[in-house]
């Protein structure tokens, strides 16, 4: 894992666009300039990890911020999804 971590490190600084998809969030938190959050097929969120932790109010780890944003994306009890 650390190979790959670096060589994508690597090719990211030379300008390189990496796109990766991972349920490792910490991973993504080490990794991403910008993550994206899907959920239900859907694109909920989208940013730096700093700003994706200061749109739910939370500082700690992306997994938090990944709880509170599919949460709120929840339909409520006895709500048709759409």
């Amino acid at each position: 894992i650390r190979i790959v971590k670096d060589l994508l490190k690597e090719r990211s600084a030379a300008g390189t666009t990496i796109f990766m998809s991972t349920h490792t969030l910490a991973i993504a938190e080490e990794l991403a300039e910008r993550i994206g959050i899907v959920f239900r097929g859907a694109l909920i969120a989208l940013g730096t990890a700093r700003e994706l932790k200061a749109r739910v109010g939370h500082d700690g780890n992306l997994e938090e911020v990944f709880l509170k944003l599919t949460e709120e994306a929840q339909p409520a009890y006895g709500e048709v999804a759409s």
